[in-house]
Parts: structure tokens; sequence; C-alpha cells
């Protein structure tokens, strides 16, 4: 799934939260406790534990309310379960509805979680904690927490943002024990933006990238509330294309892991599939994700088909006739035309002959296995990203048939009823 056209994660990094969280795990055989906030009733054995987490102003523009340690703007409640010689398991709203929740300086959310936990017996951690944030507050949290956690209630449709699974840690007795987690983002859809260069468009209209040209994109995992994810615990990201030879894919590295960079390397136009991953963190529990996006070569970008003189002619976004290296053949009366992100190639219905041809960006025929079988005057086209299948309006019969982008023709369970005479098609992708 594809997330709708973002600005360029560049101009965003002041002001979008990284989806990692600094928690703080503080010991003390005393029971001390932060005296700033007030304490909420604590979890089993005597021995003190204070756990921290900030969460982002939402609309904040400030560069100083954006460090990695701070986790997704739209957090608003945390389910932890630790198991070791003390278990605990609770669920702790994030919001200001907490008594243990303070707004500081920056308009951020402070909240502090006073646990009970023994120290473990000896220098080596004895405790695992699974910490998850979600994007809506338990509803029957009270004195913003409830426990066990298996009690707790959260709204319909409540999300999960991050999560840290099995976190081992050491408590020791006396001590300030410093734990800092980072909570995995849990990616919903995949952002693919243009970034600089010469490269322009989006995911949903496909980028275009004059020839002999580069020009850099980025992608990013987004929330389920529309959040990049960025900083420690985002997701790991690839980018590829369905033809390496017309265009590369470099990525820029470790100083901007979400960039990169993609290079025409022919002076012909052409078209190509790029394809998003999005590989959350293991921590996260989450699953990779992918999208799809098409590139164009060059400045065509638009193909119109002649019906009188059986010619297809080639334009770019403005309206300026582009010369390509092939002549289209074999155009019968053509009606319609429909492009195949996947292979690049472009198929014209011909009216007069009842067929179908197929040809590359540069109008050069391309060689099918299948023949596009039972054609009666087809007279549209369309093709559906979701199974690859080619759509045809068939104007004689009044039906629709379908085929792979080889020709052959598949078999549908409904039959397209109540049509007459038709004269346009569209895929909803």
């Amino acid at each position: 799934m594809i997330a709708p056209s973002l600005p360029a994660p560049t101009a965003l990094l002041a002001r979008l939260a990284a989806m990692a969280c600094a928690l703080a795990l503080l010991a003390s055989c005393g029971g001390v406790q932060n005296a700033a906030v007030p304490p909420r009733a604590p979890i089993g054995a005597s021995n003190a534990a204070r756990l921290t987490i900030m969460i982002p102003h939402a609309t904040s523009s400030s560069s100083a309310q954006r460090r990695p340690q701070y986790i997704s703007p739209a957090t608003q409640a945390l389910a932890v379960t630790i198991t070791g010689p003390t278990n605990a398991s609770e669920g702790i709203d994030l919001t200001t509805g907490n008594p243990s929740c303070t707004v500081n300086l920056y308009s951020s959310l402070v909240c502090t979680v006073s646990l009970a936990l023994a120290p473990c017996p000896s220098s080596t951690a004895c405790y695992t904690g699974t910490f998850t944030t979600y994007d809506r507050a338990y509803t029957n949290a009270s004195g913003g927490s409830c426990t066990p956690l298996s009690s707790c209630t959260q709204p319909a449709g409540t999300k999960a943002l991050s999560q840290a699974q099995s976190v081992s840690f050491l408590v020791a007795a006396g001590a300030a024990n410093n734990l800092p987690i980072t909570l995995g983002g849990v990616p919903a859809t995949v952002a693919v933006l243009s970034s600089a260069g010469t490269i322009s468009g989006n995911a949903l209209t496909g980028f275009v990238l004059p020839t002999a040209q580069s020009g850099q994109v980025s992608v990013l995992g987004v929330d389920a509330d529309g959040n990049y994810i960025l900083g420690p615990g985002a997701p790991a990201v690839g980018l590829t294309t369905s033809d390496a030879t017309q265009f590369t894919v470099t990525p820029i590295g470790t100083s901007a892991p979400n960039l990169f960079t993609i290079a025409n390397a022919s002076s012909l136009p052409a078209g190509a599939l790029l394809t998003a991953t999005v590989t959350p963190t293991a921590a996260s529990g989450a699953s990779p994700l992918t999208a799809a996006a098409d590139i164009f070569s060059g400045s065509a970008k638009l193909y119109v088909t002649n019906l009188n003189n059986s010619t297809v002619t080639a334009y770019d976004d403005q309206g300026a006739q582009q010369t390509l290296t092939g002549s289209f053949p074999n155009l019968n009366r053509p009606y319609g035309i429909a492009y195949d992100p996947a292979n690049g190639w472009l198929y014209v219905p011909n009216y007069y002959n009842s067929t179908v041809t197929a040809y590359d960006a540069q109008g050069v025929q391309q060689t099918l296995t299948g023949s596009f079988p039972n054609l009666s005057n087809p007279i549209g086209i369309a093709y559906d990203p979701a199974n690859g299948w080619l759509y045809v309006m068939n104007g004689s019969n009044s039906t629709v048939t379908a085929y792979n982008a080889q020709g052959v023709q598949q078999t549908l369970t409904g039959s397209f009823p109540n049509i007459n005479v038709p004269y346009g098609i569209a895929v909803v992708p």
C-alpha cells in the first residue's frame, strides 16, 4: 500500500518524530520515588523502579523536540509486561489525564511510571520486558493505569505504533539502573517521495526522470496515524527497479538510510516499476511491507491512439510531442491504450481486426506467447495492478474479456452482465 503523497522528508526531519523511545529504569532498595511526580501504587515487592517516557508535541517545529529518543506524537498508551523475580503487567495511559504525566517547556508530555521490582540475585540480567505503545488510551484506567494488563480495554480501532519485545535487563540493588530501550516502529504503509535532483512526480501518478539524468527518492515507513518512522527503531528500507539496465538504484548509505539515487542510464524514453520495501526491526514484531511506483524515462509520459490514421503519438505532460525510435506498427483502427508497469509495455486494442498488440515505450512491437483470443471489435482496455491482468471491452458483443500480460485469456467467476455497447473501462487500484 502506498501512502498519500507527502512533503520531502528532508524538510520534515525537524518536525516529525522518530519512533524510538528512551526508557530509563531506576531501582533502589529504599523505595525512593521521583519527588516531582506523584507516585502511583507500586506493583509487587517494595523495591521502587521508575520508567520515564517522552511524547513529542505533534505540532512542534523545534528541533530540540525531535531527538532520536522521542516516540510517535500519536502515542496515548503503553503496555508493559515484565517477567523475572517480580512479575509486572500493566496498561498505562500516556495522556494529561494521568497524574504521573506532565507537559514540559517544549510542550512534550513526560510520563513517569513507578514499578516495584526486586533486585536481581546476581550481576546477570534476570528480567525480560515487552513494551508496546498505542494510539488510543485505555478506557478503564483508574488513576492513569490498569492492572493486570489482561483486564485493560481500549477503544475499537486502537493501533500499535511501536514495540520492543523480550528486552533483557538487570535491576541491581542500591544502584541507578539506566536501561535505554529502542522501540521498533510498526509501519502501516510505505511512502515513496521524490527528494532531490531532476526527478519529479509522485508514487501515485508515477515519477519522471529525464533521460541521462539522476535524482533521489526517499523510502519511509509510515505509522498507523500518518507519522514517518525515523531514527533508531525505524524499519530498514530498500528500493529496486524492474529494469536495472535502464534505471540504476543506489542507496546513499548510513548517513541517509532512507535515501536512494536513481540514475537514468539511457538516452531513450522508457518505463519501469520501482518496488519499495520496509522491513521493521525484529523487536517490533511487525511484518515487512512493499509498495510499487511507476517511473518514466525522458519526457514521454502520455500516449494517444489515433483512430483515423492508426498511429500512436507520445507527449510530455505539457503536451509537447516526443520523438520515438519505434513506430507502433500493425495497428488497425486503435481504440484505447493501457500501460503495464511490471514490464513497461503498452497494449493497444485494434478495432478492425479484433486484436491487441503490445509495444515497449519506444513503440517497438513485442512478441507474445498468447493471442488475445475471443475479441470482438475491442474498443477499450485497462490494466489491473492487483493481478497483472488486462481487461478488454468488446464493442460488437458488449462483453469484457480478461488476459494476462502475454495475451492468454483468464477464466472469471463473473460474466460482466448488463453491458450495452461499452465505451469506457477503468480499474480502481
